[in-house]
């Protein structure tokens, strides 16, 4: 492995890009679970149950990613910080579409390796975001 690349992967894992990726991993599943619960079990319809389960995996993830990840500890500021990271979750919506349809469409990819190219570049960006913009110290 390239030296450099090395000293990189080395401190984004220092600095939490591991934890990071499990607090997405954490909110994902739950967005999953309630998806499920709201439709299978109160037979509610898919378009209010993938909304509902959306905003609560974002209420999730940005509590993991504010108190664990960052360790950002202080009331002051959670209403901007909470707003840019709503607004990362809606680019990350839009981001998401693009890349899809540029390696679905465009290149002819399979959409599974597409999907897992796009959450790989996504979450490396999104680190980057909440470390230096949503949650800087």
């Amino acid at each position: 492995m390239n030296k450099n690349f090395k000293n990189i992967f080395d401190s984004y894992l220092r600095l939490g890009f591991t934890k990071s990726l499990a607090a997405g991993g954490i909110a994902a599943l739950s967005d999953l679970i309630l998806l499920s619960v709201l439709v299978e079990i109160f037979h509610a319809g898919y378009w209010f149950s993938v909304n509902t389960s959306f905003v609560l995996a974002i209420l999730i993830n940005f509590g993991l990613q504010k108190y664990w990840v960052f360790g950002v500890r202080d009331m002051p500021g959670t209403h901007g910080q909470f707003l840019r990271f709503f607004l990362m979750a809606i680019f990350n919506l839009a981001a998401n579409s693009a890349l899809m349809y540029l390696f679905v469409d465009v290149l002819s990819w399979w959409y599974l390796v597409a999907q897992a190219l796009a959450i790989a570049l996504l979450a490396a960006l999104n680190f980057a975001v909440y470390r230096n913009y949503v949650f800087k110290h």
